[in-house]
């Protein structure tokens, strides 16, 4: 592990290769060196933890690892970003390498905080986050404002202009829906004789 810090890129990645031999139990138990190199400055070491974290990532057994190391990542994502490339990596492996069930944990509040940080790759990733949510739970996407959804509909990122369309045209599905029930009751509630005058 000592390789790990060493000035040559070689051998870090060295290092790197040989704390993912070790057994997934021994790794569980180094969670925050597992986060330092997922937010290293160095993109080599970013870029060689990625395979050892994805695997950690779909154990059964690890949920709870996944959860607290994807809460830990999306913090440092809301943090200001002090060497360029950390975030964009950060975001790539939150979207590629770990399992999605991480993602269920996250409310409407965070994605939009995503969705409005000032680093592009957190807005990419909270754009994402409110599009995927929005189009598996109807619901959800019901929950956002009027005011939300046209912020949304002017972000740079596509992701959260796709999330207004879908939340938008949602809103616009449930309230016609809603009209089309009233106007069934209305109908069913008026006299289905009439007098006739003649």
């Amino acid at each position: 592990i000592s390789l790990i810090d060493s000035p040559h890129e070689p051998l870090r990645g060295i290092g790197v290769r040989l704390l993912g031999e070790l057994p997934d139990e021994s790794l569980l138990e180094r969670e925050g060196l597992l986060v330092a190199l997922a937010r290293h400055p160095l993109a080599d070491l970013r870029n060689a933890v990625r395979p050892v974290i994805r695997r950690l990532s779909h154990n059964a057994a690890a949920a709870g690892f996944t959860r607290r190391l994807a809460q830990l990542l999306v913090a440092a994502l809301l943090a200001p970003e002090a060497i360029e490339g950390v975030h964009r990596s950060i975001a790539q492996l939150l979207r590629e390498d770990l399992d999605s069930a991480w993602a269920d944990d996250v409310d409407k509040e965070l994605a939009l905080r995503l969705a409005r940080a000032a680093s592009p790759a957190a807005r990419e990733l909270g754009g994402h986050l409110i599009d995927a949510r929005a189009q598996a739970d109807a619901a959800w996407a019901q929950s956002f404002t009027t005011d939300e959804i046209v912020e949304l509909a002017d972000a740079e990122v596509f992701a959260a202009r796709q999330a207004a369309r879908f939340a938008c045209s949602t809103r616009a599905g449930k309230t016609r829906a809603t009209s089309s029930l009233k106007s069934s009751a209305r109908d069913s509630a008026r006299p289905t004789s009439r007098r006739a005058y003649w």
